[in-house]
């Protein structure tokens, strides 16, 4: 089983449940956890004999994902037959797969994730932020596997720090969300104040 470790305490979920692992998930055994570039990196994880892929570094280029932003999910490769032949990146979901990881340069591999790509396999619906997990994997030309992970925090900003069916909007005035996701007012009330219909 792969653990992640997680860069701050308790997520918060309004609606549904936290992101978990699809079908199409990469499992293994868990490797040494270690801080690179505001995330969390589970280091390689071996998925069978020989010379495989070992995944050095895992990173994201930004702090935080939010609403119509993407971020863009980097790793570090070292492969002893350098041979690597491709790289997927699985996310929270279903489709677990979020596609390819395109070679940058030798051993340095991206791909980028918006937040439309994660609310179209799991709907974004929380309060404050939400934290992601995301896995890199790998496979040489003898089909040896090498994987990590990085965990991405989705956030709303400001007043608007609740995700409703994956846009944020401020539940105390929102007369759609009045009070929490889906919970609009009637027409005949009209407007949304302080969290309750009016």
């Amino acid at each position: 089983m792969l653990v992640l470790a997680l860069s701050l305490g308790t997520v918060s979920v309004a609606c549904g449940e936290p992101p978990s692992v699809g079908a199409g998930w990469p499992t293994g055994t868990g490797g040494e956890t270690s801080a690179s570039a505001g995330a969390v990196s589970t280091g390689a994880v071996s998925t069978g004999p020989g010379d495989r892929p070992e995944v050095i570094d895992v990173g994201i280029d930004v702090l935080v994902l939010r609403e119509g932003e993407a971020v863009v999910v980097t790793a570090v490769v070292s492969d002893p037959d350098d041979d690597v032949r491709e790289g997927e990146l699985f996310g929270p979901g279903e489709p677990a797969s979020y596609g390819a990881m395109e070679p940058e340069s030798a051993g340095r591999w991206r791909s980028m994730v918006t937040w439309s790509d994660v609310h179209e396999r799991w709907p974004l619906e929380f309060e404050r932020e939400v934290e992601l997990p995301f896995v890199v994997r790998f496979v040489d030309a003898q089909g040896h596997e090498g994987e990590g992970g990085v965990v991405v925090r989705a956030i709303c900003g400001g007043l608007t720090d609740t995700a409703c069916d994956g846009v944020c909007v401020d539940v105390q005035v929102d007369a759609m969300h009045c009070g929490g996701c889906g919970q609009p007012c009637e027409a005949e009330v009209g407007a949304c104040i302080n969290g309750l219909c009016q």
